[in-house]
């Protein structure tokens, strides 16, 4: 479901996804040409409503191929993903469920798994979040902090504590609630 204020939930749907066949008989007339088919770059918001509509039929970007997703899957943490689509993953989850795309979402997700062990062996070099995809530069970002976090938590271990105001006394029993009279 899309976020009311989140901004990349819009910007995933402004990606430009190719579409065919829209209406060729139209466009026939229109062009005065023998077209049989017509291929134009839209936003994946307008494809999904044509497509709905039987208007036009969404075409595979290059990056979800067939032959794209085995040699995706012999290397994974080799290729640039940033290059092909920022937002890689939502467009592959898309095409993956939309289409009945069980070994698209499956391949996807071995993908992304061995991308995320690559991403935490390499949270010290900077250089490595140009390549990222952006769910992976937001798993990269949270390890990184968390990492940090870690660190500072260790650092702090051997602090004492002290209670100023609190007095803990374990022979005093807290009551809540009302008495009770012996029956």
């Amino acid at each position: 479901m899309r976020g009311y204020w989140n901004i990349d939930d819009y910007l995933v749907e402004e990606e430009s996804i190719k579409i065919t066949d829209i209406q060729p008989e139209i466009l026939k007339a229109f062009y005065k040409s023998q077209r049989n088919s017509y291929k134009n770059s839209v936003p994946l918001w307008l494809g999904k409503i044509l497509e709905s509509r039987g208007i036009g039929k969404l075409i595979l970007p290059h990056y979800l191929s067939e032959n794209f997703q085995k040699a995706l899957n012999y290397e994974p943490q080799i290729v640039n993903l940033n290059k092909y689509s920022e937002y890689y993953y939502e467009v592959t989850s898309y095409f993956a469920f939309t289409r009945s795309g069980l070994q698209l979402a499956n391949s996807t997700i071995f993908v992304f798994l061995c991308r995320v062990k690559k991403i935490f062996n390499c949270l010290d070099e900077g250089s490595i979040c140009k390549k990222l995809a952006f769910c992976e530069k937001c798993v990269y970002e949270k390890m990184r902090k968390s990492v940090v976090e870690k660190q500072n938590w260790k650092e702090r271990k051997y602090e004492k504590v002290s209670y100023k105001f609190m007095s803990l006394n374990p022979r005093k029993k807290l009551k809540f609630g009302t008495k009770r009279e012996n029956l």
